[in-house]
């Protein structure tokens, strides 16, 4: 038994670092903040759906899939990164507009690629791949979940900011998520180099 918690404590802890349960908070506040509490809540639902389906789906199929369409890791990293530069720069400069654009933002970019990112997803298939399907799956059910609450309560974030704080928040998420943005594309071009 202890053997079999070491082995879920070596999946859950990468797995819970990877899916940045914590540093999504902000920018989904970010994401929200023109929403009311139901949309928000519908976001919530689309998110962790949305994650949960691209990580089981790339958990068990994942390297056939990347094998037959020949697309790699850092070929996730640039694309993401370049979705999150165009939605930083909606954030920053036309509130109103984000609004209507992210109505939908629980598929994307919540659920994926924040969520569900290539880290997420390297990590989830070095996982299983290393100590199986059942400890690795399991791992995620629980990071999931807990990403799920942690969203349900951000809006405490917003009533301790206040109005104007939550907006001067918001803008700083968004610089944030461009930096993220920077980070994937960086990331993802030295592998594609490193890889030529």
């Amino acid at each position: 038994m202890p053997e079999l918690f070491h082995r879920f404590l070596l999946i859950f802890i990468p797995m819970f670092a990877a899916m940045g349960i914590i540093d999504n908070v902000p920018i989904f506040i970010s994401l929200t903040e023109s929403l009311d509490r139901p949309a928000k809540k519908q976001v919530i639902r689309h998110s962790i759906i949305t994650a949960s389906l691209i990580v089981v789906i790339f958990i068990l199929i994942g390297n056939w899939i990347l094998k037959m369409l020949g697309i790699t890791i850092a070929d996730f990293m640039v694309g993401g990164g370049l979705l999150l530069v165009v939605l930083s720069i909606k954030i920053l400069v036309g509130e109103e507009e984000v609004g209507r654009v992210l109505s939908g933002a629980g598929f994307v970019p919540l659920g994926t690629p924040l969520i569900a990112g290539p880290a997420l997803l390297t990590m989830a298939l070095l996982l299983v791949n290393l100590y199986g399907l059942p400890l690795t799956l399991l791992s995620f059910a629980i990071c999931i979940t807990l990403q799920a609450i942690v969203l349900y309560q951000a809006e405490w974030l917003v009533k301790l900011l206040g109005k104007g704080g939550a907006k001067a928040f918001a803008k700083i998420a968004a610089i944030v998520l461009a930096a993220i943005a920077v980070m994937l594309i960086r990331r993802g071009v030295f592998e594609i180099i490193k890889g030529t």
